[in-house]
């Protein structure tokens, strides 16, 4: 991961950090519970795995269809509704700058035996593989890009703040 992950001055890592400085935006951001929740989370652990399906077209790379994203799954058996719910949410932190949602960076080492075996994943290729044989369905090819989020800096100064 290339994003820059700021430690608590009383971490026990054993490094020195400054504290972070909390700019006047952070600390006047209004969040709701569940987002601050998700905040504190990344913020612990540095980054979280997300995926976006996608369906292609087997014969034409250019046309991609974005079906679904952002997915963070908390177990497999996670349904569409509860996906879209937190998508939503996080879809909200990334446009008040709060997170990153990278699709084209994977956790090094981390295994997304999660999503490519969800319940999810496993509807979205039958969904893909059964439209694919009707005329005028543009996509065949059901896909899924496996990702992280992490916070940016705007997100470590809110998690930050008093």
């Amino acid at each position: 991961m290339t994003h820059q992950h700021h430690h608590h001055p009383g971490c026990s890592c054993g490094h020195h950090h400054p504290p972070v400085a909390v700019s006047e935006r952070a600390a006047a951001m209004v969040l709701t519970g569940r987002e601050e929740a998700i905040l504190k989370t990344i913020q612990g652990v540095g980054c979280l795995p997300v995926a976006r399906l996608i369906a292609t077209k087997s014969d034409e790379d250019e046309v991609v269809i974005d079906c679904l994203s952002p997915v963070y799954l908390y177990e497999v058996g996670d349904t569409l509704e509860e996906v879209k719910e937190i998508g939503a949410l996080l879809k909200g932190l990334e446009e008040k700058e709060l997170l990153t949602l990278d699709y084209d960076r994977p956790i090094a080492g981390y295994d997304y035996a999660l999503y490519t075996q969800s319940d999810l994943y496993a509807y979205f290729v039958r969904t893909v593989e059964e439209a694919g044989g009707r005329e005028g369905f543009l996509c065949d090819t059901p896909q899924i890009e496996l990702g992280s989020m992490a916070l940016t800096e705007l997100g470590e100064q809110v998690c930050f703040r008093e």
